[in-house]
């Protein structure tokens, strides 16, 4: 998992700031992570290297890290496409590559204390609550976004909590359209 976030945000960094800046030169040298591999410097610095891009290139923190997001769900969609299989709706995709994402980081890190649960309301809404120090939820619905794309599907994010506001967690409610032969059918 760590070097599918390296690797995009390198290609993010490279199609945002040019060929000439590496991910590592953003960031100051942090006591610590001397000796760690790279992929692990970079995923755990994720929220200062977007927060680095965003003031770069002008942009809100929100901006980035949602682009971010977008350009890594088809990527996580390669990873699990096979384990999540392609019959289930758009958003119990988005709620299966979200708690698998945060599933494999969990085991994979101590310390880590973000939490991510995912109620299917219907076919066509997702209820998120997301909590963790990095505050990258915009990262999430960037993800959540790109797998509607991916699936010919639109999908609407309202958020009226964010941790990015000030709010102790984000909660998040994710929408579908609702196909016209299901309206005609009720």
């Amino acid at each position: 998992m760590h070097q599918i976030i390296a690797g995009q945000l390198a290609t993010f960094i490279t199609e945002h700031l040019g060929k000439s800046v590496a991910p590592s030169a953003i960031m100051d040298s942090k006591p610590g992570l001397d000796g760690l591999p790279e992929h692990y410097y970079y995923y755990h610095d994720v929220h200062e290297i977007l927060r680095e891009v965003s003031r770069r290139r002008a942009r809100t923190f929100s901006e980035v890290a949602e682009e971010f997001g977008r350009q890594m769900g088809p990527e996580l969609l390669k990873k699990y496409g096979e384990l999540i299989g392609s019959r289930r709706s758009t958003l119990e995709i988005v709620a299966k590559v979200e708690m698998l994402t945060h599933g494999v980081l969990l085991m994979n890190e101590a310390g880590i204390t973000a939490e991510i649960a995912c109620e299917l309301v219907s076919p066509h809404e997702l209820s998120l609550t997301y909590t963790s120090p990095r505050m990258l939820c915009a990262v999430v619905r960037g993800i959540a976004w790109s797998i509607g794309v991916e699936r010919s599907d639109r999908v609407m994010i309202s958020e009226p909590q964010c941790m990015l506001h000030g709010d102790p967690e984000c909660r998040m409610t994710l929408t579908t359209a609702v196909p016209e032969q299901e309206t005609l059918a009720r």
